[in-house]
């Protein structure tokens, strides 16, 4: 039986073979337009996958790894790549931007910053798995 179409895959940037050369890749975008042209192609993608996210959601794990990921698979050295990651990522910053500074955004003032600042040097040191306030933080999310 073939594998069932998921809608994230419906996206305009997903596409092609991934670079590891499982399944599709997350960011399947021509290196062309040079870094103006590739910000604005950046721009209109996260539009994209903000809809995306407002009608169909997400997986448990999210996708911003994969985009990410694959995004820098795809020429992280080109001037237009630069520039496809500056948009994408420049529209969602100010999304979450406004959430966090929203009555949304109240949660992450009962996170204390020394624990975070332990788990960031934790998982430096030998990749130690997230404490119970990550895994707690990481269900209210979903």
């Amino acid at each position: 039986m073939p594998p069932k179409e998921l809608s994230l895959h419906s996206l305009p940037f997903v596409g092609g073979r991934s670079p590891e050369g499982l399944g599709k890749s997350f960011w399947d975008v021509p290196n062309t337009g040079g870094f103006q042209g590739g910000k604005c192609t950046g721009q209109a993608l996260a539009h994209f996958y903000l809809l995306h996210l407002r009608h169909y959601g997400t997986t448990d794990d999210g996708l911003l790894h994969l985009i990410a990921l694959h995004m820098l698979s795809n020429g992280a050295k080109s001037l237009t790549t630069k520039g496809q990651a500056i948009g994408f990522f420049s529209i969602l910053d100010a999304w979450l931007r406004f959430v966090a500074e929203s009555q949304l955004g109240s949660e992450l003032d009962q996170i204390d910053p020394a624990v975070l600042l332990a788990d960031a040097n934790a998982g430096l040191g030998d990749g130690a798995p997230p404490t119970q306030m990550q895994l707690t933080a990481a269900a209210r999310i979903r």
